[in-house]
């Protein structure tokens, strides 16, 4: 079994996190699985009809998606462990003057670990949610210190964030592609890039890039 792989630190995490040891595992159990029928079907590709051919792909799985669940299953206890950590940085911070800024936190960090989080993410993008946690935890360590910027950067982000769901909310699954999925990612990353610099954002992002890329998406 997957779980039986986890180290007693890893176990400890997801103790303090309140979340079952098997139900991450067959989380990334069904991430695993769900890359590899994507990387050998392609995108738009339909499961093989005849018996042989599904058979080959149903052996590839088999023997791939042990060792991909395994990492999936580290870099997820990783990413539950800092989230923890957060999670008590947020509870500390209760002076009213913060309360927009740990509110917006929170939902962020509610939105990159919770349950199913890892299939929800994919496994190709699974590795970067430490990063993005630890960004959220960068963020708050210099926040009273810096509120009026903070609130600033987040009249910049958020109201992109929503244009970027209202976009999701009016496209019907069968129109999403990778570009519309992979604008989530950018978005991320300007979250990284305007609250916690440090941290280092991948790419080339910006508020501006994005907004051009949702208008010509008609959002």
């Amino acid at each position: 079994m997957v779980e039986r792989l986890l180290t007693n630190a890893g176990r400890l995490a997801l103790a303090t996190a309140d979340m079952s040891i098997a139900a991450l595992a067959d989380d990334c159990i069904a991430a695993a699985v769900d890359h590899l029928l994507d990387e050998h079907l392609g995108t738009g590709g339909q499961l093989p009809w005849v018996e042989a051919d599904f058979e080959l792909l149903r052996q590839h799985v088999k023997k791939a998606a042990p060792a991909l669940a395994r990492d999936a299953l580290v870099q997820a206890t990783a990413a539950v462990a800092v989230s923890g950590a957060v999670h008590s940085k947020l509870a500390a911070l209760r002076a009213g003057t913060l309360q927009r800024s740990v509110d917006d936190a929170n939902q962020h960090l509610g939105r990159l670990v919770r349950p199913g989080f890892v299939f929800n993410t994919g496994i190709t993008q699974l590795r970067e949610i430490e990063r993005y946690v630890r960004a959220i935890s960068a963020r708050l360590d210099g926040l009273a210190g810096t509120i009026e910027r903070d609130r600033r950067r987040m009249d910049e982000v958020i109201p992109i964030e929503a244009r970027y769901s209202a976009l999701l909310d009016r496209i019907p699954a069968s129109e999403m592609t990778p570009a519309i999925a992979a604008l989530a990612w950018e978005l991320e990353e300007l979250r990284v890039s305007v609250f916690a610099q440090a941290v280092g954002a991948r790419g080339q992002v910006s508020v501006k890039r994005i907004s051009t890329a949702l208008q010509r998406l008609g959002a």
